[in-house]
């Protein structure tokens, strides 16, 4: 979760707020943590940003589960599926609300591994009769990661012009 963490405190960086905030790493792989009347469980989720979890808030009156925006990627780029093993376990308990959120949840099938990205971008570059502009949604790191050794094998450059792809980048090589 320290990308995660870094990608926050930059932000906080940004408005001024680095010192007025205290930030705790948390760990998707165990245990609870108290906060206040509740007891908040990490989960590991899979998304194009790396470190993903959902929160499993247990209450006196039930678990709330928030997902966050998710992807089910069994082989995703960072080698750590999402636990679903333990979903179906907070599932089987019962789950008194579920915050759930996924980007073209509506349509039918499945998304492509973002693992295969890379092969097919370095296939297109190569036979690329000129220059090639790859855009990236937000500040996702998973995009610069699949760029870095597109860029070396290629002969070719990268750039940014967004200050959020720019600090993320950054920030994923901290």
């Amino acid at each position: 979760m320290r990308l995660t963490l870094g990608l926050i405190k930059s932000k906080l960086d940004e408005h001024g707020l680095g010192n007025d905030v205290q930030l705790v790493e948390v760990s998707p792989d165990g245990g609870r943590v108290d906060v206040g009347p509740f007891q908040a469980e990490f989960v590991r989720m899979t998304h194009s940003i790396p470190d993903a979890v959902a929160v499993a808030l247990h209450t006196a009156h039930g678990t709330i589960l928030h997902t966050g925006d998710f992807k089910i990627d069994m082989t995703p780029i960072d080698g750590r599926p999402a636990d679903l093993a333990r979903l179906r376990q907070l599932g089987d308990r019962g789950v008194a609300l579920l915050l759930s959120d996924s980007t073209n949840a509506e349509n039918p099938g499945r998304t492509a591994s973002e693992a295969t990205v890379g092969p097919s971008l370095r296939k297109i570059i190569a036979e690329a009769p000129g220059r090639v502009i790859v855009t990236s949604f937000a500040s996702t790191p998973v995009g610069v990661s699949i760029m870095r050794p597109t860029v070396r094998t290629s002969n070719a450059e990268l750039t940014s012009s967004a200050q959020a792809i720019a600090t993320s980048a950054a920030t994923s090589t901290e």
